[in-house]
């Protein structure tokens, strides 16, 4: 048996002809953190059981491997790597078909100081009531662990000379410093100094803060957006709020979003709905929304732009103790 998968393996691959017709963008900044369309056709390879890199679907800018986020017969999508300013090779290998070497094809550029990157807060209250009389609070703290210091500012709407330049709020966090700020949903850093900031943020319930020191809420890079978001083992026990919090890619159109619901334990699908939605969109109940999840234990969530190419979305759930008010982060995995 094993023989006769290697002939029809490798007759296979010789009648694949990969091929690569366009590159967008093709130039990133030498932090790296852009999405890569590279597009063509037969550029799904094969699933080969061998541990060499050769063996693998992988872009490589220069000599370094770009993460990618989706790989399709028609396109791949790469995220782009930190990497010295200049000129590289792209080199894309398509398992078991061919690599494809592209001389010169992709441009590093050195930052520019003008250019920014922006990150997502996703929750942001200040002694914001909810039920059973909580009282929601989020802390921010940014630590500079460089040595020089970082100036952030939000929101981007004011900040970008629409509608009033007037209103944007410019923080500097000095070096080797931890400052803790209430700030807007998104933030904008200087790109070049993105990595030199550690940013925490932590909701908390104020009228039972002696319980509980709250809960750590993922602060999302636009590296961390994604063409589908899984959320896995969702409760759907009454004892528990279930909300959904889903966010558009930065200063782009919000999409149609389909969300689908699974059993998690079947895979039987449950929910299939469809929604315009603004840039930020939630549903505070899940069970209240699909009352037809009730009766399953645990649910897996999907989320996706209804639109092609895709748009990269982030999304995930909080899950909220009606008795304690502990609030528990289910989030995509890294």
């Amino acid at each position: 048996m094993k023989r006769i998968l290697l002939i029809l393996l490798f007759t296979s691959s010789a009648f694949a002809v990969p091929t690569v017709t366009s590159i967008e963008p093709s130039s990133a900044p030498a932090s790296g953190g852009v999405f890569v369309h590279i597009y063509g056709s037969d550029l799904m390879g094969f699933a080969l059981a061998c541990p060499s890199i050769e063996c693998a679907n992988y872009v490589k800018f220069g000599d370094t491997l770009g993460g990618i986020a989706v790989n399709s017969d028609t396109e791949i999508v790469a995220l782009a790597p930190a990497h010295a300013a200049g000129t590289v090779d792209l080199t894309i290998n398509i398992a078991g078909k061919k690599k494809i070497l592209l001389p010169a094809a992709f441009l590093f550029e050195n930052a520019d100081l003008t250019d920014v990157a922006h990150v997502l807060l996703p929750v942001v209250a200040s002694n914001a009531p909810g039920a059973f009389g909580s009282i929601w609070q989020t802390d921010a703290s940014f630590f500079n662990h460089s040595s020089i210091a970082i100036d952030i500012r939000w929101p981007p709407s004011h900040c970008d000379g629409i509608p009033t330049p007037s209103l944007c709020i410019f923080a500097s966090i000095p070096p080797n410093t931890t400052t803790h700020l209430t700030a807007s949903n998104v933030i904008e850093i200087p790109r070049g100094r993105i990595n030199d900031l550690e940013i925490s943020l932590r909701v908390r319930d104020l009228s039972r803060q002696s319980q509980t020191w709250g809960t750590a809420i993922p602060v999302v890079r636009e590296t961390d957006f994604r063409p589908i978001v899984r959320l896995q083992n969702v409760p759907t026990d009454p004892r528990f709020r279930v909300t959904l919090r889903t966010y558009n890619y930065f200063d782009t159109v919000p999409p149609l979003r389909t969300t689908r619901i699974f059993d998690e334990a079947t895979g039987e699908l449950l929910v299939t709905d469809t929604l315009t939605s603004m840039t930020a969109f939630q549903i505070n109940s899940l069970t209240d929304t699909y009352p037809q999840i009730r009766d399953h234990d645990t649910v897996r969530i999907e989320v996706q732009p209804n639109i092609d190419p895709p748009i990269p979305i982030w999304a995930f759930v909080s899950v909220t103790n009606n008795e304690t008010q502990h609030v528990t982060v289910i989030a995509p995995s890294p």
